[in-house]
């Protein structure tokens, strides 16, 4: 049923917005947070008659027409253009709506116009009018800063406990005034109004709402940059200038030939090395795109790493001893034992192994849930970044059934990277994926299924 609402709201008519509750992706919430001017939303949704109808934000836009021109992208190493002298204006205050086949390109139009990614020619840029539809200066480059966007399937970047937080996540948390403290409480007033979100309570975790009612805030990316590698005592790289970027709660791939680095790769993440040169980071964002801090390095301790037949490595003869190998075995107090064993039922629990008694010899189980208990040897140590090398290898089609559906759920609760031969069975993860030539060296390309 979709519902119209007229918002007056301090003196201003801002918005008239047309919502069905059951598929609506509320980022917009951000967008008017941060003032944005434009809101490129890639939605799941197929009907226009289930997009939000943006009428008069006359508070946050200018007098002005977007303007995208002769834009061409070519991914870095690749020789086909993903898009081709793309051009259009979008007037301000208007709804513009881009459909066509899947693969054609439009996901990627929205992140060159966000910014995300630049394009290999052309431009994106804003042309201001006067009144009488003249313009007496040039156009300039839209911003980044300008442009708020809702990915598809938005709800796998939720970061904080409860409504609130998530909303305000990239607001300023520096000791401020008393007039910004009013502007900010303005701005959540007239975000949460305009999607709709007053009826929630701002305590409520995020994950527990309808899809229809789910945000995204925030953005953490993990980086990989320039990474080399050079085993000591050799002369060869086994790793060349490799760089890529995933985005947290994503699912990333890497393929390629036997030998070509993709494990090494994985190593070095995890730290179990360190690269000859480069360095591998978590760059955290505000939605805008904008980032106030520098990259920091990973943490060893916030990456869980699983190895091609990781069964080959238990030590301990029964389930529960295994789980809980690597935590800290001093003397602790009430709270820490608490914390402990809440860290070990969840981890238990995520993975599907609370039928399993805990006093049972591991390598009595089946294949299956030997890489259960694998996967819930890492997420007891609660990481950021699960990295999974060939994660199906030697298992029936029932056990690997069983972890496909697995690594899908965990994919709602952490960032996961993967290097795997099976393509097929793991597609409908993968978010990003990269091909790791012999040599070391790594491109983006789709999966060649």
């Amino acid at each position: 049923m979709l519902l119209s609402e007229n918002v007056d709201l301090m003196n201003t008519k801002f918005l008239d917005v047309c919502i069905d509750q059951s598929c609506i992706h509320g980022k917009v919430i951000r967008a008017l947070l941060e003032r944005d001017v434009y809101a490129a939303v890639a939605a799941s949704e197929r009907k226009a008659s289930e997009c939000i109808s943006l009428a008069s934000l006359n508070e946050f836009c200018l007098h002005q027409q977007s303007l995208v021109k002769d834009i061409r992208y070519r991914p870095p190493g690749t020789q086909l253009n993903l898009l081709n002298d793309v051009s259009f204006t979008l007037p301000e205050k208007s709804f513009g709506m881009i459909f066509g086949r899947s693969g054609s390109g439009k996901t990627t139009l929205l992140q060159l116009i966000a910014g995300l990614t630049k394009p290999t020619s052309g431009s994106i840029c804003i042309q201001r009018y006067n009144d009488d539809g003249s313009s007496n200066q040039p156009p300039v480059l839209l911003s980044p800063e300008k442009v708020g966007i809702v990915f598809q399937f938005p709800e796998r970047y939720f970061i904080a406990d409860n409504v609130l937080d998530e909303v305000i996540f990239g607001l300023p948390r520096q000791k401020s005034d008393q007039k910004d403290r009013e502007l900010i409480a303005r701005r959540l007033e007239r975000a949460i109004t305009a999607v709709g979100l007053t009826g929630i309570p701002l305590d409520k975790n995020p994950n527990s709402l309808s899809g229809g009612y789910k945000r995204r805030l925030a953005l953490a990316i993990q980086l990989v940059r320039d990474i080399r590698y050079r085993p000591p005592g050799t002369q060869l790289n086994l790793l060349n200038d490799v760089s890529f970027t995933l985005p947290e709660k994503s699912f990333g791939m890497i393929f390629g030939r036997s030998g070509s680095g993709k494990t090494t790769l994985l190593q070095l993440i995890a730290g179990l090395t360190k690269p000859t040169s480069g360095s591998i980071c978590i760059q955290r964002y505000n939605d805008d795109g904008s980032s106030n801090q520098p990259p920091v390095l990973l943490s060893p301790e916030k990456v869980g790493i699983v190895f091609q037949f990781p069964e080959r490595y238990f030590i301990a003869d029964n389930v529960l001893d295994e789980v809980i190998f690597g935590l800290p075995r001093q003397k602790s107090d009430q709270k820490d034992r608490e914390l402990i064993a809440r860290r070990l039922e969840r981890a238990i629990t995520a993975v599907g192994l609370t039928g399993i008694p805990l006093d049972k010899n591991p390598n009595s189980l089946s294949g299956g849930y030997k890489r259960r208990l694998a996967l819930a040897i890492q997420l007891v140590q609660t990481p950021e970044l699960l990295v999974l090398d060939e994660p199906l290898a030697g298992l029936d089609w029932k056990a690997r059934a069983d972890v496909v559906k697995l690594l899908k759920d965990l994919k709602k609760q952490l960032t996961i990277l993967v290097v795997s031969h099976d393509l097929k069975e793991l597609a409908p993860l993968v978010d990003r994926s990269w091909r790791m030539d012999v040599g070391g060296i790594l491109k983006e390309e789709p999966l060649p299924i």
